[in-house]
């Protein structure tokens, strides 16, 4: 039995069925992830800076299925393994992954998780503010976490630095994402009912 072939005869035993709309929304996922950590600003002190990856996953997790985001969000930390794909143009791979921020892309698959497993209950503004920065804070305490326990950085400077100076942007970038997605579905309300 080749390879591809067992592959095959395992999904098939899991009954594994692909979501609708996979093949596109997986590779859209992975390059709103790219040219976001493109978009960066810099504040002084910070372990990480502040990019726009965040918010691209909140978006695409709101609208694409689980497993795309999740696909999507796997390629690119496959992809940082071999190019420069994160907001530090010149580091990738091992180095990268070692590093002192990886433990932020670390928690975007748990982000992911999180989003997309309770966006069923998103029924007031609020109330995807509130899931979108919870997950927010996921990736930060990732982050963090992975400082503090793995790059052995002082418990202090970790959560200040790697968590209190970032959580101002995380609560924009909340609001921003959950009122788009709440005027959106009241949008698409309203057209249903035209």
């Amino acid at each position: 039995m080749t390879k591809e072939s067992l592959l095959l005869h395992c999904l098939m035993k899991l009954n594994y069925k692909p979501e609708p709309g996979l093949l596109w929304q997986a590779p859209t996922v992975l390059v709103g992830l790219i040219i976001s950590a493109k978009f960066k600003l810099e504040v002084s002190g910070n372990l990480a800076p502040f990019t726009l990856q965040t918010l691209v996953l909140c978006i695409t997790c709101l609208y694409f299925s689980r497993q795309a985001n999740l696909l999507g969000t796997f390629l690119y930390m496959v992809a940082g393994m071999y190019f420069p794909v994160f907001s530090s143009n010149e580091i990738f791979g091992r180095e990268f992954y070692f590093g002192y921020n990886a433990g932020y892309i670390y928690g975007f698959p748990l982000a992911v998780i999180l989003i997309t497993s309770s966006k069923e209950n998103y029924n007031s503004w609020f109330t995807a503010f509130s899931w979108l920065l919870m997950a927010h804070a996921l990736i930060l305490a990732c982050g963090t976490a992975w400082g503090i326990f793995y790059k052995k950085v002082d418990y202090g400077f970790a959560v200040q630095t790697g968590f209190m100076n970032l959580l101002p942007g995380a609560i924009a970038k909340s609001i921003v994402v959950s009122l788009v997605y709440w005027l959106t579905q009241k949008n698409l309300k309203n057209e249903k009912v035209d």
